[in-house]
């Protein structure tokens, strides 16, 4: 599909961005250190403990979390192009140690929260063990955090969509919102929608008619957003949001951990909600098989496919 024209959330004053850059760079420059971190003294350690409990080699590990990190660290990089700064020495020292791996490297449009996402989810299968992971991660990338000023780099809402196969087992997608700091949320939206987004979903966002239709099956999506400074992830305190009406609108025929509300209208740039990027997902992992029906409508024009989800 042809590169997308919408405009994602794109402010036209240049004046506002300049000097709202100059107050973001110490909070971005934290920001990119404390990604580093997080990925040197806790994602590194999961890594190697789950190595062990499954007594397996970590080759195949190895490569697919190098691979990772290098999109961690060209995405920590665009942030900093994006905002005309230098790079800090923790990046540029990442740089240095891995210089072979990214001159072949290219950045696939996710954001550094995104990434290690797909870091977490890669090592766990588990929605509990995902969720504790995630909650370590988001305390310790605002550890010491002004909550009037929290980390533009961290993403504030996680959604997860289950879907349960006739044969009882459950498949789960996740997803996150894009960065909070407007101009790298353009961005990184640009990016995600152009090189992740299911054509489906990235129809949804060209024509404010269209919307997917998910059929009579066990389809499940439950955003979780984080709270700075408490642990949200929980069993006693999931913190659960109903979607924004737009996302309730665009994703039918299917169960919400907490149900649409119709009284607040929450606004947030087209593609910018975790939906997006998770029901993608469930999407991309689909065959022509013949299982069960999902269509798209675009206005009058549907489109109906028989699709089936692939075994991973």
């Amino acid at each position: 599909m042809a590169e997308s024209n919408v405009n994602y959330g794109q402010h036209t004053n240049e004046a506002f961005y300049l000097s709202r850059h100059d107050r973001l760079r110490p909070q971005i420059e934290r920001g990119c250190d404390k990604f580093l971190d997080v990925y040197d003294t806790f994602i590194t350690k999961e890594k190697d403990n789950v190595i062990v409990a499954a007594a397996m080699t970590d080759s195949d590990l190895d490569q697919k979390m190098t691979y990772l990190l290098m999109q961690l660290i060209l995405s920590l990089k665009t942030a900093i192009q994006q905002l005309k700064m230098s790079p800090t020495t923790k990046l540029q020292e990442k740089e240095q140690q891995y210089a072979r791996e990214l001159r072949s490297a290219e950045h696939q449009g996710l954001s550094p929260f995104s990434v290690l996402l797909e870091m977490i989810t890669l090592l766990y299968k588990d929605a509990d063990a995902i969720q504790n992971c995630l909650r370590v991660v988001y305390e310790r990338l605002t550890l010491d955090d002004d909550r009037s000023k929290p980390n533009p780099l961290v993403a504030k809402t996680i959604c997860k969509v289950e879907m349960t196969l006739s044969n009882g087992l459950t498949k789960m997608f996740w997803g996150a919102s894009v960065a909070r700091e407007r101009k790298l949320r353009k961005t990184y939206l640009r990016n995600l929608v152009n090189q992740h987004f299911h054509e489906w979903v990235k129809g949804t966002l060209e024509n404010e008619n269209a919307f997917i239709k998910f059929p009579m099956i066990s389809v499940r999506c439950v955003a979780l957003q984080f709270s700075h400074g408490e642990e949200i992830f929980t069993d006693n305190n999931m913190n659960t949001i109903p979607p924004c009406q737009t996302c309730s609108r665009l994703f039918q025929g299917i169960t919400w951990g907490e149900n649409p509300r119709i009284d607040h209208e929450r606004i947030f740039p087209p593609g910018n909600c975790a939906e997006y990027y998770a029901f993608s997902k469930l999407l991309r992992a689909v065959g022509d098989l013949q299982s069960w029906k999902c269509s798209f409508q675009n206005g009058t024009d549907v489109k109906s496919y028989m699709i089936n989800l692939l075994s991973q």
